[in-house]
C-alpha cells in the first residue's frame, strides 16, 4: 500500500530478533533491518499475532525493540498486533481495537484499556489500531490520507483497487457478529 504513494514512504521490515519469522501461512518473513532503525522511523508498524500465540507479557526481544521506538514516533498495530501495544503499555487511558473473535481475551488481560469493537480502526493521535488484517487497509489509507491528503488516499486506493472509505464503519462491524461458523478464542 504504501509503496504505491509515489516514493512518498520507505518501508523497512525488521522482527525483534532480527531473526526471519514463518508466518502463520507459512512462508519466511525476512528482516530488512535492525531492529536499531526503530529510533529513527517516524511509523512503527506492529503485524498482527496468531491468535494461538498470544501472551499477556511481551517477550524480552519485543520489549527491548519497543524500547528503541523514539518518543513522538506514530505507532500503529494491525488486528491482533494491538495486544503487542496493549502488553507494551501504549494503550494505557486510550481507547483502541482489535479483532472482534480476540475482544474477550483482550478485555480481560487489559481491562484498564478502552475497546471499541465496532469500529475498523482506532485513531488515538500517535497510536493507533485496527480491528482485523484487512480494516489495516483502511488504517493504512487513513495515514495516507493524514500525512498527504485525500487526493493521494484516493489515488493509492485506486492503484490497489480499493475502496477509498467505508460509508458506515459501525453497521460493517455490527453485521455477522452471530456467525457461527466463525471459531472464538478461549478467555480463560
Amino acid at each position: 500500500m504504501f509503496g504505491a504513494a509515489d516514493g512518498a514512504y520507505s518501508v523497512a521490515l525488521c522482527t525483534p530478533t532480527g531473526l526471519p519469522i514463518v508466518t502463520n501461512a507459512g512462508f519466511s518473513v525476512v528482516p530488512g533491518v535492525a531492529t536499531e532503525e526503530l529510533a529513527t522511523a517516524d511509523t512503527v508498524i506492529v503485524s498482527p499475532v496468531d491468535p494461538t500465540y498470544l501472551r499477556r507479557e511481551l517477550s524480552p526481544e519485543m520489549r527491548d525493540a519497543l524500547i528503541l521506538v523514539r518518543p513522538g514516533a506514530r505507532v500503529v498495530s494491525i488486528c491482533t498486533g494491538g495486544f503487542t501495544l496493549a502488553a507494551a503499555g501504549l494503550l494505557d487511558s486510550l481507547v483502541a481495537t482489535t479483532h472482534w473473535q480476540c475482544s474477550p481475551l483482550f478485555q480481560k488481560w487489559y481491562p484498564h484499556i478502552g475497546l471499541d469493537e465496532n469500529v475498523l480502526f482506532v485513531d488515538s493521535g500517535n497510536v493507533m489500531t485496527s480491528a482485523g488484517a484487512a480494516s489495516g487497509i483502511d488504517l493504512c489509507l487513513h495515514l495516507i490520507f493524514k500525512d498527504h491528503g485525500t487526493e493521494m488516499a484516493n489515488r493509492v486506493a485506486r492503484r490497489c483497487v480499493v475502496a477509498p472509505r467505508v460509508a458506515d464503519l459501525r453497521a460493517l462491524m455490527a453485521a455477522g457478529r452471530g456467525d457461527a461458523a466463525l471459531g472464538r478464542v478461549d478467555v480463560d
